[in-house]
């Protein structure tokens, strides 16, 4: 083991390996990050108007910050809570 990391690629090969899945974890964070920000931007769309007409008739800004965010946090847990389901279906269980 010594012989084989000792040479002048030794740790050359592991530390590439490990860059390039830093590099991957990375871009797949990313990508998650930006699927997120869409998915929730789209729900909150048709709501555009509704907000407008809300904040037009005198609402507080927490009061409508506190529906946004009640109405993205259901969507969000309930695809949280379907995943584990679908997986145990597709399982069998």
């Amino acid at each position: 083991m010594e012989h084989s990391l000792g040479g002048a690629n030794g740790f050359f090969l592991i530390r590439m390996g490990a860059l390039f899945a830093l590099i991957l974890g990375l871009l797949g964070l990313t990508l998650a990050i930006v699927g997120v920000y869409g998915v929730v931007s789209y729900a909150a769309q048709p709501a555009h108007h509704e907000i407008g007409i809300r904040m037009a008739l005198g609402a507080e800004p927490r009061a409508i910050l506190r529906m946004t965010c009640a109405r993205e946090s259901f969507f969000c847990c309930l695809g949280s809570s379907s995943d584990p389901y679908s997986h145990c279906r597709l399982a069998g269980l």
